[in-house]
């Protein structure tokens, strides 16, 4: 093969590189609701519920491993094809156990800063600046509250085959303390209708 002929192999792989390339940077992971594909100002909502865990990691001199857990309900409203508001995040009272450093600890209350931006990405759903205080009572280790502060959390749709949201897995570490969460989310109720392309 000449130079020129080589040349002008280069030239053409050049160029279906610069086609491909806008096409494949162009694509984006859009929501959809009831297997259509979202478009415009849209707004409806769903809602999934599962147990979450609050994990606080063993400090020696200074804290004992610890795990609180609670069903938790939370609900999802689309408000565009590519972002979405969690608007409620609510942990079921009487549900909730502790052991460890959250030993016979009882929840009194709760509140946190929802709604919270829920973006979607090209492999899950991130909210952003989220904040969960909560009140106990009875704890053996004395603690009767906190507030817990996620720079992000992390939701993972795992979908059917119509690529609609069956579950939600859930994780995140906190920036103000020693506490890591996860939880396992399922349609509330109904149908799956939310889903990710």
């Amino acid at each position: 093969m000449s130079i020129k002929q080589i040349s002008l192999l280069v030239a053409s792989v050049l160029a279906m590189v610069v086609l491909v390339v806008p096409a494949s940077a162009s694509a984006q992971t859009t929501l959809t609701h009831n297997d259509v594909h979202v478009s415009g100002s849209v707004d409806y909502t769903q809602s999934f519920e599962g147990f979450i865990d609050f994990t606080l990691k063993e400090v020696a001199g200074l804290t004992k491993h610890g795990v609180f857990g609670c069903e938790v309900t939370v609900t999802v409203t689309v408000t565009s094809p590519t972002s979405a508001e969690l608007i409620k995040y609510q942990l079921t009272t009487q549900t909730c156990e502790g052991e460890g450093f959250y030993d016979n600890c009882s929840l009194m209350s709760h509140s946190s800063t929802v709604p919270w931006a829920l973006d979607v990405t090209a492999s899950d759903l991130e909210v952003t600046n989220a904040k969960v205080t909560t009140s106990y009572t009875g704890c053996t280790s004395g603690v009767v509250g906190s507030t817990i502060e996620f720079a992000k959390i992390t939701l993972i749709p795992h979908l059917d085959e119509q690529g609609t949201i069956e579950t939600l897995t859930l994780s995140a570490t906190s920036t103000n303390t020693l506490v890591t969460t996860t939880g396992e989310l399922h349609l509330h109720e109904g149908e799956p209708t939310l889903g990710v392309t």
